[in-house]
């Protein structure tokens, strides 16, 4: 054996294993002067957690690179619908992707939550029953349009009353149904409160006037990023596949730029994590999809905790603090607002299966 044999091995052996980054260096991305400092928290809307995460990274962004105007925050609801529209779903609340979704926005920009409020204020209940139940008319029009996109115009009337007979006996359909009934039912709650105009009754109009995605903003008046980015992602967000350690590298890479341009970073992972603390097991190759509770959030920072010496990250999440009293393990420290917890950051690591962030364009 060649006297420089062992050093060379041991070289090996030191490059080979993947070095693990062990800092845990405070930061917060919502304190003065960070790129979070103005988002605000909010309860998603169905299955829209995943805009919900891509808007927030997408805000960040914007704030962080010269737009100065806070106030107008994206609506996560508007791009799950143009998001369903693009990739053809039959719903908004279908879910999708982080990595999609913040294409998406890069692409067209995103619509202010605040202009969305300014022109649902003005309506009556009457008014507002009558707009939610046209647009669910249209959303059933072109649910039935694309099933049938591939049928002869001549025959698309027999389509037609086929679908029908079809749809009656549709379980998701019937599901469909089933919630334009109960929407249409609350609307009518509201229609009955006649010209009602309490900060009460608005604020319900309202929740559902989004929730339902009764809204529209037009090209001109979209919110553009001042600067172009890129989207790093690991994962489809969908099929389990852990990043563990590059997960990690991700969070150190943009927590340790300059605090005013430090990025978040959005994560897919087992929700179930959140409700049943550190036993949670998500690398259990048994666990399934329902149990797993995919989801999406965003982390925003990181500490050491001084009593159990783990490391752990700062989730905002998008469950409010109604459902947090119920729903979070007591392992985890919670906001009152329910929309900011602290996790372990190896339970985070094992629970994840994608990550996005935001980088400037053409940076490799």
């Amino acid at each position: 054996m060649n006297r420089y044999t062992p050093f060379w091995i041991l070289l090996q052996l030191v490059f080979a294993a993947p070095a693990w980054s062990e800092d845990c260096s405070e930061i917060r991305l919502d304190a003065p002067g960070g790129s979070m400092e103005h988002i605000q928290g909010r309860s998603q809307a169905f299955g829209t957690c995943y805009a919900e995460s891509a808007v927030e990274l997408f805000d960040a962004w914007r704030f962080s690179h010269g737009e100065d105007n806070h106030q107008d925050q994206s609506s996560a609801v508007e791009l799950a619908l143009r998001y369903s529209d693009k990739f053809e779903l039959d719903g908004f609340e279908q879910g999708g992707t982080l990595e999609r979704s913040l294409k998406l926005l890069g692409e067209i920009g995103s619509c202010s939550e605040a202009m969305i409020d300014s022109k649902i204020k003005n309506l009556t209940s009457k008014q507002y029953v009558k707009l939610v139940a046209e647009l669910q008319r249209m959303h059933r029009d072109r649910y039935n349009e694309r099933r049938l996109r591939n049928v002869p115009p001549a025959s698309r009337m027999d389509g037609y009353a086929a679908l029908a007979e079809q749809q009656r006996r549709s379980m998701d359909y019937m599901q469909f149904q089933v919630e334009n009934y109960l929407l249409l039912e609350e609307l009518q709650k509201l229609s009955e409160m006649a010209e009602e105009t309490s900060p009460s009754i608005m604020q319900k109009k309202a929740k559902l006037f989004e929730q339902t995605a009764a809204f529209h903003c037009e090209d001109y008046d979209r919110m553009i990023s001042p600067a172009a980015f890129d989207v790093e992602t690991q994962g489809d967000g969908r099929r389990r596949q852990p990043f563990k350690k590059q997960l990690r590298d991700a969070i150190d890479l943009n927590f340790s730029q300059s605090f005013a341009t430090a990025q978040p970073v959005a994560i897919s992972y087992c929700g179930r994590l959140l409700v049943d603390g550190r036993k949670f097991n998500a690398t259990n190759p048994r666990t399934s999809s329902n149990e797993c509770g995919n989801h999406g959030s965003v982390i925003m920072g990181r500490r050491l905790d001084a009593t159990t010496g783990r490391c752990e990250y700062l989730i905002l999440n998008t469950w409010d603090a109604t459902e947090a009293a119920k729903v979070y393990h007591k392992d985890w420290e919670v906001s009152e607002s329910g929309y900011h917890i602290w996790v372990d950051r190896n339970a985070i690591e094992n629970a994840t299966f994608g990550y996005s962030y935001l980088k400037p364009a053409g940076y490799r």
